[in-house]
């Protein structure tokens, strides 16, 4: 009798406890990632998830100027006015050159 039930532990049960704790650990590192860690010696607090989801979430959304949207924005009407003095420019050098041609 204990060697049939050896043999049993030994075809499935074996394998399906190891996956068990397989299983278990992984579950303990998601856990402790979504949660996030306390600061421990030498080491620095870590962030849950939804710490962090709110940290980028701030970061899309305007908040007078140090946002990442902040940013975006003001580079892009950097660029818009950038834009126009080049379109000024070649108005100008077009005009520069037909004068020149003319006299």
């Amino acid at each position: 009798m204990l060697t049939l039930l050896g043999l049993v532990y030994r075809m499935f049960l074996k394998s399906l406890i190891r996956e068990i704790k397989d299983w278990s650990s992984w579950l303990k590192k998601f856990q402790r990632d979504w949660d996030g860690e306390p600061a421990s010696a030498g080491r620095d607090a870590t962030p849950g998830v939804m710490e962090r989801l709110n940290k980028i979430d701030g970061e899309l959304k305007r908040n007078g100027g140090e946002s990442l949207k902040d940013k975006v924005v003001e580079t892009w009407e950097c660029a818009q006015e950038l834009d126009a003095r080049v379109t000024t420019m070649e108005l100008r050098q077009n005009e520069i050159h037909e004068a020149l041609n003319r006299g």
